[in-house]
């Protein structure tokens, strides 16, 4: 296909599709997003206690909500 409909690889071959800027703002997007969704749980677990004093929040728990909210953010972007 690639003799048949040369026009159809062109944008690649002029870096019209993935370029220096698209890179840029795709890095961007994903540091934002990886800060969002750190801080955010972070924010919820740093001051999540009980009524005797003692703190809920494990490592493990944190790991956990940020795992699963990394996954629900891929599967809907």
């Amino acid at each position: 296909y690639s003799l048949r409909y040369p026009n159809l690889y062109r944008p690649g071959q002029l870096n019209q599709l993935f370029n220096k800027r698209k890179f840029f703002t795709c890095t961007l997007q994903g540091v934002c997003t990886s800060f969002i969704l750190f801080f955010i749980p972070y924010g919820a677990f740093m001051t999540a206690v009980r009524d005797d004093g003692a703190h809920i929040s494990d490592q493990q728990a944190f790991a956990v909500t940020i795992a699963t909210s990394l996954v629900i953010v891929v599967s809907v972007q």
